[in-house]
């Protein structure tokens, strides 16, 4: 199975839990929409966005932990989960619509985010309790708490191209070129992608 579709389970009001298999890649609108007994989901990393009223009407979630790798939360994701308290959002989500919790009880959801990301921003601009529980370290350009050739591969990027943003670089706050200035320069340059590299591949350069 490489997608679920539109509508698939929608309203299926039995539904308590569900684990996606990781060749699953895309899951279509409304797709859980109205089930109201859904209270635990799996969504593997090889799923990179949830688009509008995926899971729309679950009153009975209540926490849902998404993987690393989603990319974007589109409108109306969680609307009316009224139930629904807690949400752990990666520092790869850079797309967050306004509208992704419409319906829910404000005042008891807290996000659990990494400082510095696109759900930290989104938190703070809506008002939304957030719990800070990460934060990005050393050459951590993606935000996953590990150095891997994914974050030489952004520097590079951003070296090639200075309005380009990295995962993590949303929040106006807060100064990352400090952590990605590997050589000290006071610059970005191929150097400080390849020195990321290195570290990545012995801890202890």
């Amino acid at each position: 199975i490489k997608s679920i579709g539109d509508y698939v389970f929608y309203g299926c009001s039995a539904l308590e839990n569900v684990s996606i298999a990781n060749t699953v890649t895309a899951i279509g609108g409304n797709a859980f929409a109205g089930c109201t007994s859904l209270n635990n989901i799996v969504i593997p990393n090889t799923v990179t966005e949830l688009i509008q009223n995926t899971f729309r009407g679950c009153t009975s979630l209540t926490d849902i932990k998404l993987p690393y790798g989603m990319k974007k939360l589109y409108g109306s994701v969680f609307r009316d989960c009224t139930n629904l308290s807690e949400v752990h959002i990666p520092a790869s989500v850079t797309v967050m619509l306004g509208e992704v919790f419409e319906g829910c009880d404000m005042e008891k959801l807290t996000l659990y985010v990494t400082e510095g990301s696109r759900a930290q921003v989104w938190a703070r601009e809506n008002g939304v309790n957030y719990v800070i529980n990460g934060s990005v370290g050393f050459g951590d350009t993606d935000g996953n708490g590990m150095l891997t050739a994914s974050d030489c591969v952004y520097i590079i990027q951003k070296v090639l191209d200075s309005s380009f943003t990295t995962p993590v670089e949303n929040n106006p706050d807060l100064d990352f070129t400090a952590l990605w200035d590997v050589n000290m320069d006071g610059k970005l340059s191929a150097t400080d992608a390849a020195g990321i590299l290195q570290k990545s591949l012995d801890s202890s350069y």
